[in-house]
């Protein structure tokens, strides 16, 4: 039976490897073992793309790669099911700062005061303060994991999680507009896909993309996956970007990043990040998509693709 087989480009803008660290983990640990043409170029699998973001994922989590490299995948697998990381998926980082913790607080008492003008303020005089950068990272994802905690406990209301949402949504969208954008850049497309209603973190994605220098074709949430599909081929699109925050369990989730990755050229890159993303992990190994731990990460992929 034939299968596709992939350069080491379209290797390294998938896993997240740099060609580099792949021909060492090829050539030290025997990781994988792609064939080689007559000219001695390298063509890997599906397989092998699926084995490498594994083992991406289990050396980020502090495992050693001469440890793990020769187990098989079932055993990766495994490993990964039963890891304890921690890392919030497209959060920024993985903690935030005492002054941001205070900022957070004030802004959820506003919202239970249902306070739009306070909740607007607050934020406004963080982001000059603070700058895109950290805003976006030590505030705005903070902020929108601390309401979605408050609104599952049920510390806060819907009404107080709408109001935040509200508020923040304009903010975002407003910070988009201000960022010049630059029509020779690569083109990115990010959206949240289908049964996806949660569009915030997606949306700072985008903001994160643009200021990395990135054209960014902003789709929205709850998009199906061959309207994403369709948008990426049309527009040309290097990578696509998901977000997926809630529900943790959705089987139509798993057929429609599937469908996604079969309907996309095989060279494009898909990131997928959100506070769920990681209840997912098999099927986006399965479909050769990189999860990402923070917005760090996504910043540092952006600028690695970009130069292959």
């Amino acid at each position: 039976m034939s299968y596709v087989e992939f350069p080491i480009k379209v290797v390294s803008r998938r896993t997240g490897l740099t060609a580099h660290v792949i021909r060492a983990w090829e050539r030290r640990y025997g990781a994988v073992m792609p064939r080689r043409t007559d000219t001695n170029r390298r063509l890997y699998s599906d397989e092998d793309i699926k084995r490498l973001i594994m083992l991406k994922q289990l050396v980020e989590r502090g495992n050693n790669i001469s440890q793990i490299a020769s187990l098989d995948n079932d055993t990766l697998m495994d490993m990964l099911g039963k890891s304890q990381w921690s890392g919030l998926p497209m959060n920024g980082s993985n903690s935030y700062n005492y002054k941001s913790k205070q900022l957070i607080d004030a802004v959820l008492s506003a919202a239970e005061n249902m306070d739009a003008d306070a909740i607007e303020n607050k934020l406004n005089r963080a982001m000059v303060e603070l700058g895109r950068k950290e805003f976006i990272d030590q505030v705005v994802m903070p902020l929108l994991t601390s309401v979605g905690d408050g609104w599952r406990s049920g510390s806060l209301r819907i009404a107080h999680e709408h109001l935040v949402s509200v508020v923040l949504r304009n903010l975002l969208g407003t910070l988009r507009e201000s960022i010049a954008g630059d029509q020779s850049s690569p083109l990115i497309v990010i959206t949240t896909p289908m049964g996806q209603l949660h569009e915030l973190g997606a949306l700072a994605a985008a903001i994160v993309a643009q200021s990395e220098g990135w054209r960014v074709q902003y789709l929205g949430p709850n998009l199906p996956a061959e309207e994403i599909a369709g948008a990426v081929r049309q527009m040309d699109a290097r990578a696509v970007a998901l977000s997926i925050v809630y529900p943790p369990d959705d089987h139509y989730l798993i057929d429609e990043l599937n469908k996604l990755r079969s309907t996309i050229p095989p060279e494009t890159a898909l990131f997928v990040g959100g506070n769920a993303a990681r209840n997912y992990d098999s099927v986006l190994i399965h479909t050769g998509a990189l999860r990402l731990e923070n917005f760090q990460e996504f910043r540092e992929q952006l600028a690695r693709i970009r130069h292959l």
